[in-house]
């Protein structure tokens, strides 16, 4: 569920376009965050980890709203060199147990399988890769998408150093790291065969997935997560509920004194739980902005 520049328009044509958003619809993937007392608006958007038309995220609009902010808060700081440093060595961990030690011999003939047609290798190379690793690998192929996907949470972070912006990150790897490895071996298991036996259908649900995006749609978004991976239910305590509540309790203080362009997975936006709902308990005004 991972080619960059250009700029800006005059910040009265973007409030005028956030106007005309909210008169058309109430859902969006970018939202402008006001009210409660706040001198200027921060602005929240939603990300997806696996996206091919980088053009259309380097628009006028969103590079407006990051231009007028003091602070891009992603869920890691991908300008800071250390985090970098950190996202390789994780890639390149090494699982404590093999994946032929995990998969009976009809579950690795499978895998093997599909190592070999998606990603032109033998499962034999990659055995000490984790179940979440080598799926991250699947949906990371070329063939997967027809293209060289890039979260856009990179191309955020590029247009933030660009426009000279500070950049935090809202977690560390080492904390995401923790959350990756709480998901049972068995769970992580069941994905990894599930794509396996059906990667056309994985391909589709992507795809489907990246297309529901392009419309901004996060009630969609989060509508889809959960219908094409129910197994998600009983992660998202964890996984969106906790680190929503953690997000916006932080996020609340720093608003008040600086603007912020917060981006985070989509997924983290809407639902009871979402981060555009505990916004609006806090009392903000969150207007759509469409682009």
């Amino acid at each position: 569920m991972k080619s960059l520049g250009l700029f800006s328009l005059l910040i009265i044509n973007l409030f005028a376009q956030e106007a005309i958003a909210q008169k058309n619809t109430q859902d969006a993937i970018l939202w402008r965050i006001s009210g409660n007392g706040l001198k200027q608006p921060s602005y929240l958007f939603g990300t997806i980890h696996l996206y091919c038309d980088a053009e259309k995220i380097n628009n006028s609009t969103i590079q407006k709203c990051i231009d007028s902010s003091e602070v891009i808060a992603l869920e890691l700081n991908l300008n800071d060199f250390g985090t970098l440093i950190d996202i390789f060595k994780l890639a390149m961990k090494s699982s404590n147990k093999t994946l032929s030690e995990q998969l009976n011999q009809a579950q690795y003939r499978i895998v093997d399988q599909a190592c070999r047609m998606w990603l032109n290798d033998s499962l034999v190379n990659l055995d000490n890769k984790t179940p979440m690793t080598l799926l991250s690998n699947f949906y990371t192929s070329k063939l997967m998408l027809d293209c060289r996907a890039a979260p856009v949470d990179f191309l955020i972070a590029d247009m933030a150093k660009q426009a000279k912006k500070q950049t935090i990150g809202l977690e560390t790897v080492e904390f995401q790291e923790s959350i990756l490895s709480s998901i049972p071996d068995s769970l992580q298991l069941q994905w990894l065969i599930a794509f396996c036996l059906n990667p056309e259908q994985s391909q589709k649900d992507l795809k489907t997935l990246i297309s529901t995006y392009d419309e901004q749609s996060s009630d969609k978004l989060y509508d889809l997560i959960f219908k094409t991976s129910p197994e998600l239910t009983f992660l998202k305590e964890e996984m969106l509920d906790a680190r929503n509540e953690k997000w916006v309790a932080f996020l609340n203080n720093e608003i008040k004194t600086k603007s912020h362009f917060i981006a985070v997975g989509a997924g983290h936006l809407a639902g009871p739980k979402g981060m555009l709902q505990l916004f609006r308990s806090l009392g903000y005004t969150l207007t759509a902005v469409r682009y």
